[in-house]
Protein backbone atom coordinates (compact mmCIF):
# COMPACT_ATOMS: atom_id res chain seq x y z
CA UNK A 1 0.00 0.00 0.00
CA UNK A 2 1.34 3.30 -1.12
CA UNK A 3 0.30 6.92 0.90
CA UNK A 4 1.05 10.01 -0.70
CA UNK A 5 2.98 12.49 1.15
CA UNK A 6 0.26 14.48 1.54
CA UNK A 7 -1.72 12.13 2.94
CA UNK A 8 1.73 11.13 5.34
CA UNK A 9 2.32 14.36 6.38
CA UNK A 10 -1.70 15.00 7.15
CA UNK A 11 -1.16 11.90 9.59
CA UNK A 12 1.49 13.79 11.24
CA UNK A 13 0.24 16.71 11.45
CA UNK A 14 -3.06 15.24 13.39
CA UNK A 15 -0.71 13.32 15.70
CA UNK A 16 1.41 16.50 16.56
CA UNK A 17 -1.50 18.71 17.10
CA UNK A 18 -3.86 16.33 18.97
CA UNK A 19 -0.84 15.57 21.11
CA UNK A 20 0.42 19.04 21.62
CA UNK A 21 -2.60 20.37 22.63
CA UNK A 22 -3.70 18.01 25.31
CA UNK A 23 -2.15 15.30 27.31
CA UNK A 24 -2.59 13.57 30.44
CA UNK A 25 -0.97 11.46 32.78
CA UNK A 26 -1.26 10.04 35.75
CA UNK A 27 0.48 10.59 38.58
CA UNK A 28 1.76 9.80 42.49
CA UNK A 29 1.04 12.02 45.45
CA UNK A 30 4.48 12.33 45.19
CA UNK A 31 4.97 13.99 42.05
CA UNK A 32 2.00 17.14 42.53
CA UNK A 33 3.94 20.80 43.30
CA UNK A 34 3.86 21.23 46.82
CA UNK A 35 1.08 23.92 47.02
CA UNK A 36 -1.39 21.30 45.13
CA UNK A 37 -0.96 18.91 47.57
CA UNK A 38 -1.31 21.52 50.24
CA UNK A 39 -4.25 22.74 48.57
CA UNK A 40 -5.83 19.66 48.35
CA UNK A 41 -5.22 18.20 52.05
CA UNK A 42 -7.04 21.33 53.14
CA UNK A 43 -9.95 21.63 50.94
CA UNK A 44 -10.73 17.54 51.19
CA UNK A 45 -9.41 16.03 54.69
CA UNK A 46 -10.08 12.34 55.15
CA UNK A 47 -10.65 12.16 50.75
CA UNK A 48 -9.33 9.02 49.78
CA UNK A 49 -7.37 9.87 46.23
CA UNK A 50 -8.92 7.37 43.78
CA UNK A 51 -6.54 9.17 40.60
CA UNK A 52 -3.93 11.85 40.27
CA UNK A 53 -3.63 13.28 36.41
CA UNK A 54 -1.27 15.50 35.32
CA UNK A 55 -3.14 17.93 32.07
CA UNK A 56 -1.48 19.74 29.80
CA UNK A 57 -3.55 21.38 27.46
CA UNK A 58 -2.41 24.34 24.97
CA UNK A 59 0.34 24.76 27.37
CA UNK A 60 -1.23 24.84 30.27
CA UNK A 61 -0.85 22.74 33.60
CA UNK A 62 -3.42 21.40 35.82
CA UNK A 63 -3.72 18.85 38.58
CA UNK A 64 -6.87 17.10 38.51
CA UNK A 65 -7.49 14.85 41.93
CA UNK A 66 -10.57 12.04 41.33
CA UNK A 67 -11.13 11.40 45.62
CA UNK A 68 -14.01 9.79 46.94
CA UNK A 69 -15.15 11.82 50.05
CA UNK A 70 -18.26 11.03 52.58
CA UNK A 71 -19.64 8.35 49.91
CA UNK A 72 -19.54 10.51 47.04
CA UNK A 73 -17.00 10.57 44.42
CA UNK A 74 -15.91 14.34 43.90
CA UNK A 75 -13.31 15.69 41.34
CA UNK A 76 -11.61 18.63 41.58
CA UNK A 77 -8.75 20.71 39.31
CA UNK A 78 -6.11 22.63 40.34
CA UNK A 79 -3.52 25.07 38.95
CA UNK A 80 0.09 24.56 39.57
CA UNK A 81 -0.13 27.31 42.27
CA UNK A 82 -2.40 24.96 44.17
CA UNK A 83 -5.92 27.44 43.31
CA UNK A 84 -8.58 25.35 42.57
CA UNK A 85 -10.36 26.05 39.29
CA UNK A 86 -12.70 23.67 38.88
CA UNK A 87 -14.68 20.79 41.40
CA UNK A 88 -17.17 18.97 40.64
CA UNK A 89 -19.51 17.06 43.04
CA UNK A 90 -22.08 14.48 42.52
CA UNK A 91 -25.29 15.55 44.55
CA UNK A 92 -28.44 13.80 45.51
CA UNK A 93 -31.92 15.22 43.39
CA UNK A 94 -32.69 17.08 47.05
CA UNK A 95 -29.56 18.69 47.20
CA UNK A 96 -30.33 20.37 43.72
CA UNK A 97 -31.73 24.49 43.86
CA UNK A 98 -35.80 24.35 44.21
CA UNK A 99 -35.12 26.77 40.89
CA UNK A 100 -33.67 23.98 39.33
CA UNK A 101 -35.90 21.45 40.80
CA UNK A 102 -39.08 23.44 39.06
CA UNK A 103 -37.70 23.64 35.61
CA UNK A 104 -36.48 20.40 35.47
CA UNK A 105 -40.33 19.24 35.95
CA UNK A 106 -41.72 16.01 37.07
CA UNK A 107 -41.88 14.06 33.92
CA UNK A 108 -38.49 13.07 33.53
CA UNK A 109 -36.29 10.37 35.41
CA UNK A 110 -33.28 12.16 37.33
CA UNK A 111 -30.40 9.63 36.75
CA UNK A 112 -27.32 11.54 38.08
CA UNK A 113 -27.04 15.42 39.48
CA UNK A 114 -23.97 17.04 39.67
CA UNK A 115 -22.94 20.87 41.12
CA UNK A 116 -20.27 22.00 39.12
CA UNK A 117 -17.60 25.29 40.71
CA UNK A 118 -15.42 26.76 38.68
CA UNK A 119 -13.65 30.26 39.08
CA UNK A 120 -13.83 32.24 36.58
CA UNK A 121 -17.13 33.26 34.01
CA UNK A 122 -19.17 29.53 34.63
CA UNK A 123 -19.30 30.04 38.36
CA UNK A 124 -21.30 26.99 39.63
CA UNK A 125 -23.37 25.04 37.34
CA UNK A 126 -25.35 21.79 37.47
CA UNK A 127 -25.30 19.30 34.98
CA UNK A 128 -28.59 16.92 35.24
CA UNK A 129 -28.79 13.53 33.23
CA UNK A 130 -32.52 12.48 32.70
CA UNK A 131 -34.17 10.10 30.84
CA UNK A 132 -37.24 10.76 29.13
CA UNK A 133 -39.58 8.32 27.39
CA UNK A 134 -35.85 6.38 26.83
CA UNK A 135 -33.86 9.24 25.42
CA UNK A 136 -30.95 10.33 27.59
CA UNK A 137 -30.25 14.34 27.94
CA UNK A 138 -27.40 15.79 29.95
CA UNK A 139 -29.29 19.12 31.51
CA UNK A 140 -26.93 22.28 32.29
CA UNK A 141 -28.50 24.66 34.77
CA UNK A 142 -27.75 27.90 36.88
CA UNK A 143 -28.89 28.04 40.28
CA UNK A 144 -31.55 30.22 38.95
CA UNK A 145 -32.81 27.57 37.46
CA UNK A 146 -32.33 28.53 33.53
CA UNK A 147 -31.26 25.76 30.88
CA UNK A 148 -28.00 26.57 30.04
CA UNK A 149 -27.49 23.57 27.70
CA UNK A 150 -29.50 20.37 26.40
CA UNK A 151 -27.28 17.64 24.83
CA UNK A 152 -29.33 14.21 23.67
CA UNK A 153 -27.12 11.51 24.55
CA UNK A 154 -26.49 8.33 22.46
CA UNK A 155 -25.30 6.51 25.66
CA UNK A 156 -25.46 7.88 29.25
CA UNK A 157 -21.51 7.57 30.65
Amino acid sequence: MRLSIATLLSLLLASITSEAFSRETTIHKDALPVAVGDSLRARYPGATILRLVRDVDRGAVTYEAEMARGGRNVDASFDARGLLREEEARITTSELPAAVRRSIGGKVSILRAERLTSRGVHGSRFEILVSRHGVHEELTYSPDGRLLKRERLDRPD
